[in-house]
């Protein structure tokens, strides 16, 4: 067999087998069409692309969530207080007549209202019934209502004198009733109370 002048005489020359792939590689390369080649090239770039844009972490350092947006609803849900004080022998309570929202107008409901951002709810419950009713108590929360749309935490207190010292500071007029005797109320009040009497 003829060989060439490096080669030894009685010898077959192989090629290494890096040469063997990247021949290979041409090979397989010229047997695809140029578009299809170049199609096929495109779409691997796309697709690594879209891979680093969706992987990649974000300014802060923290990779990226698809709850995000679930997550920044949650924080922005409004938040609300409602407290019911009664005497201490829980046979009265402090009542407001509520003028807002619209839905509540004319009718009577615990003392309470909306938590500012970043408050905790036994603060806000405690600045509530001192702005409506100027009424200083040890409130304790015994319920959590969660809904899609807000999130309410129930407070009880029992103190006569506190509940004999309320008085009106808003234009809506608070006052004491008897549970025997309620004037007409917020559909959920009288639920609220009597769970609030339970938990007792």
């Amino acid at each position: 067999m003829p060989c060439s002048s490096n080669s030894v005489p009685g010898w077959i020359y192989i090629p290494p087998l890096q040469s063997l792939q990247r021949s290979r590689c041409k090979k397989d390369r010229s047997n695809k069409m140029p578009n299809e080649w170049e199609e096929s090239e495109v779409k691997i770039m796309t697709d690594m692309k879209k891979r680093y844009v969706h992987e990649r972490p974000k300014p802060d350092g923290k990779a990226p969530t698809s709850r995000s947006k679930k997550d920044k609803t949650r924080r922005t849900k409004p938040r609300y207080v409602l407290g019911f004080l009664f005497d201490d022998d829980y046979h009265r309570v402090l009542l407001i007549l509520k003028d807002h929202p619209d839905w509540q107008r004319g009718l009577f409901n615990g003392i309470g209202g909306h938590i500012n951002e970043g408050e905790e709810p036994g603060d806000a419950m405690h600045r509530e019934a001192m702005e409506e009713a100027d009424v200083d108590a040890d409130w304790s929360e015994y319920r959590v209502i969660k809904t899609n749309g807000y999130d309410l935490h129930c407070f009880k207190a029992s103190d006569t004198t506190s509940l004999l010292g309320a008085i009106t500071l808003t234009n809506e007029m608070v006052g004491w009733y008897l549970l025997d005797n309620m004037p007409a109320c917020v559909s959920f009040t009288r639920e609220y109370i009597d769970q609030a009497l339970v938990e007792n």
